[in-house]
């Protein structure tokens, strides 16, 4: 990034403000809590499945995005959680071609 906040890559800039961007992390890496003031996003658990050895519970944020974390913990239905997403296993991809935001 340069001074003015423009991706720069081999001589070129690009402007990436507006850019619609894919987000990944693997589902293990997600931490989920009942401490809702330790986790960066705030959701209500919509399912709570028992798989054998943990559980998969599906949590929906009020951003209608909804987040699948396994967990040893169960939680109950309805129940208000926090969410940690750690910054260093997020996986950011730009959505379409670079070549679009070249300024």
């Amino acid at each position: 990034m340069d001074e003015d906040g423009y991706l720069c890559h081999y001589g070129k800039k690009y402007d990436l403000a507006g850019a619609k961007l894919t987000l990944e992390i693997d589902k293990s890496k997600v931490q989920i809590s009942d401490d809702t003031e330790i986790g960066q996003i705030k959701g209500t658990v919509s399912e709570s499945i028992y798989e054998g050895d943990h559980y998969q519970i599906i949590v929906d944020t009020e951003d209608d995005e909804s987040f699948i974390i396994d967990t040893e913990y169960s939680y109950n239905f309805r129940e208000t959680v926090s969410i940690t997403l750690p910054k260093e296993d997020i996986k950011i991809r730009l959505k379409g071609d670079i070549a679009e935001y070249e300024i």
